[in-house]
């Protein structure tokens, strides 16, 4: 009886908090990129976590407050963009950065500086992009920076002891895929990403979702989870999200 009682007022509750437009659950949400994440980087036991297109910092941050506490590589090519990455990275030992970018051949390429930065991106913005995104409209500057190869840097950083069990996380602005081939033979110690995608490009020359998922998969990866990140101005069209993957059966 208590527990039919208790039941009818949590519900009773709810519905007063929905009409208010909140809603009270478990944190984090289960259809949530955070407890997708969290579920995924235990159970496949990711002790490294390579973020290309780091930003300020904030992926590393939010995998922090989720409770991961191995090693975080973080990579952002815009010299005060990284200024600032360094700053969030000091006093924590197990979380570095590198200032360049990640792509498929080793070398200098011209990146497209936007205002607020989220946006500084290789490719060109398209006439959609310009149009849904103000920033995208303006670009600041350019600035040459340093690319590097994934395959290159995991030689590098794990050249001695155990080959780590990597999860990738991309968000390069149209550039994901090139950063994923960069990784070349060492492709194996990859074994779950998250890349952003486009429904809608918001670059000239950017591959698409459909196309993105396909090349991904011939690598041997699959979907495991897929989260809005933008929509269109009514705020019901897709324009971008962020899929989670993980190897297929066998591969890892």
């Amino acid at each position: 009886m208590l527990e039919d009682t208790t039941l009818k007022l949590k519900k009773t509750l709810q519905r007063g908090l929905w009409s208010l437009g909140y809603h009270v659950g478990s944190f984090p949400p289960v259809d949530s990129l955070a407890y997708h994440l969290k579920l995924l980087l235990s159970r496949l036991e990711i002790d490294c976590v390579i973020d290309v297109g780091a930003h300020d910092g904030e992926f590393a941050r939010f995998l922090r407050d989720l409770g991961y506490q191995g090693e975080i590589v973080s990579f952002e090519p815009v010299k005060a963009t990284f200024e600032r990455l360094c700053a969030a990275f000091a006093g924590d030992p197990h979380w570095r950065g590198l200032n360049v970018a990640l792509g498929t051949e080793s070398g200098v390429r011209t990146m497209n500086i936007y205002a607020g930065s989220v946006f500084n991106s290789f490719l060109p913005p398209s006439e959609f992009g310009r149009a849904r995104f103000d920033d995208l409209a303006c670009p600041v500057r350019s600035e040459a920076v340093m690319v590097r190869r994934l395959e290159d840097i995991i030689d590098e950083h794990f050249a001695t002891g155990r080959t780590p069990r990597v999860f990738l996380k991309m968000d390069t602005q149209g550039w994901d895929l090139q950063v994923l081939e960069g990784a070349g033979r060492r492709l194996d110690a990859i074994i779950a990403l998250q890349t952003e995608v486009s429904v809608k490009p918001i670059y000239d020359e950017m591959t698409g979702f459909a196309e993105a998922i396909r090349r991904i998969g011939e690598l041997g990866f699959e979907l495991t989870g897929m989260f809005p990140v933008a929509r269109d101005r009514d705020q019901l069209r897709l324009v971008e999200l962020d899929c989670v993957m993980m190897r297929s059966p066998g591969g890892a």
